[in-house]
């Protein structure tokens, strides 16, 4: 059902992680909406969740005045100095923390889609010990109204390693069976990292700095939908309680 695309082995090294303090940060010059030429197409094409629930906060420009708010600097901002955009969150995983862009434009399994960011993990800064950072997900409709996950999410883990699980089929019930499949990339957290989720026909390819794991859509037992539905999320899902902060200097889909 998957494969790697890479034989490289399976090494989790210990992240130091982007060594900033938290006073840094929190005290750098930020702005609550930076429109940059580096962002625009992404945030035109998203729209942004935070907290605990799945509620819609803003879509493309709306995002300015949104930001702009003491509820929500800390949740999502871009640092002045330097243009980056950071996601931040602190919350239960049992509630669905997240603070993170997704995709407006869902897309069928068979198209050609492509999302690609550099990000960094502060582990100084994080106590949760695994969150998502970008996911292909699945469309809640008429045609789908029982979703049964993502087929993919690329997480961040024991603030050491990247991880992509891969459901093992679309009507898996988390309450019955475990549902997830992993591969560890080998290489660790620290520093700026380039990741790349790929639909390619009925595969979707997950790559960090180049090492690509490829899960079969289509293989056996797996039988997810093929027309309509999918669409991507990025920033940061807990998986487990805790915070966490994540930096971006670029984000494309």
């Amino acid at each position: 059902m998957k494969q790697a695309v890479q034989t490289i082995p399976k090494i989790i090294t210990l992240a130091l992680g982007l060594m900033i303090y938290s006073s840094s940060i929190l005290a750098a010059s930020v702005n609550p909406y930076t429109y940059s030429a580096v962002y625009e197409d992404a945030i035109v094409d998203s729209k942004w969740q935070r907290g605990y629930s799945s509620e819609e906060i803003c879509d493309s420009t709306e995002c300015s005045s949104v930001m702009a708010t003491d509820n929500n600097l800390g949740y999502l901002w871009v640092d002045d100095t330097t243009g980056y955009m950071h996601f931040s969150t602190n919350g239960e995983e049992d509630s669905g923390w997240r603070s993170e862009f997704r995709y407006n434009d869902s897309f069928s399994r068979g198209s050609s889609r492509v999302m690609t960011a550099t990000l960094a993990y502060w582990s100084a800064l994080s106590t949760s010990t695994g969150f998502t950072v970008a996911q292909l997900h699945m469309e809640e409709d008429d045609t789908y109204d029982d979703v049964y996950g993502p087929p993919a999410r690329l997480e961040i883990i024991d603030e050491s390693s990247f991880q992509v699980k891969w459901r093992v089929g679309y009507q898996c019930d988390n309450d019955v069976n475990d549902c997830f499949e992993e591969d560890v990339f080998s290489t660790s957290t620290s520093g700026w990292k380039s990741i790349q989720l790929e639909t390619s026909g009925d595969y979707i390819n997950v790559s960090v700095e180049g090492e690509t794991y490829s899960y079969n859509l289509n293989s056996d037992n797996t039988d997810w939908p093929s027309d309509g539905g999918y669409y991507w999320k990025t920033g940061i899902y807990l998986q487990d309680d805790g915070m966490a902060y994540t930096g971006y200097q670029d984000l494309y889909w």
